[in-house]
């Protein structure tokens, strides 16, 4: 048994962040639910400061969730902050081939 793994939804509140996201990759839905909550709103600013408008924000936020969904088997721990991860990405749709909004 991992030293990481929790029997309880609620015990996913004091692991670390790059921890839940591998975990999320495992499936573990209380993971991804706590990456969620722990990164949401830093995440939406930056959606706002790229995008400027809120519905489309909103909307780009549920995209870039999804990728953390489907994607987080392609986390590496490198020892930066994994919202960096979280919201880069190159197959993010509502962004250009050069990182800008399209």
């Amino acid at each position: 048994m991992s030293s990481f793994a929790v029997s309880h939804e609620e015990d996913v509140k004091n692991l670390p962040l790059d921890v839940l996201i591998h975990r999320t990759a495992g499936g573990c839905r209380a993971s991804f639910d706590q990456v969620y909550r722990e990164t949401n709103r830093t995440v939406f600013g930056v959606l706002m400061l790229i995008l400027r408008n809120h519905d489309d924000a909103k909307d780009a936020l549920q995209d870039v969730y999804a990728r953390v969904w489907v994607k987080s088997s392609q986390f590496k721990s490198t020892g930066s902050d994994p919202r960096a991860w979280i919201v880069s990405g190159k197959d993010i749709p509502w962004l250009s081939a050069d990182g800008v909004p399209g």
